[in-house]
């Protein structure tokens, strides 16, 4: 689970608690990673078992290394510090600077 404020685009309410729900491998010839984050209000929020607020897709470059799990090497990739230059990033960067905490404590 990463923690930090976001903004939720189709209702204007803050989340803050983000659980990646599922997460893509291409290893055609480009190879990326994509994750499908959930959004909510708060950990209680998610340990409640309520709806998440947003649900959105960030894909990433590149493929986690076969010894690592694919959830702990997208989180350590979307909470990275931003590079300067973010304006045809997308979505990339919206939980950079987030703090990574364990979702299934949480629950």
């Amino acid at each position: 689970m990463i923690l930090i404020d976001f903004t939720t685009p189709n209702t204007g309410a803050t989340a803050n608690a983000h659980v990646i729900q599922r997460v893509t491998l291409d290893y055609s010839g480009t190879t990326w990673t994509a994750a499908l984050i959930a959004s909510y209000l708060s950990k209680e929020a998610f340990s409640e078992g309520l709806y998440p607020l947003y649900m959105q897709e960030i894909k990433l470059d590149g493929l986690p290394p076969t010894d690592q799990d694919p959830r702990d090497y997208v989180e350590s990739l979307l909470v990275q510090a931003a590079p300067d230059d973010t304006a045809n990033a997308g979505n990339r960067w919206t939980f950079a600077g987030g703090t990574l905490v364990d979702a299934e404590t949480t629950a």
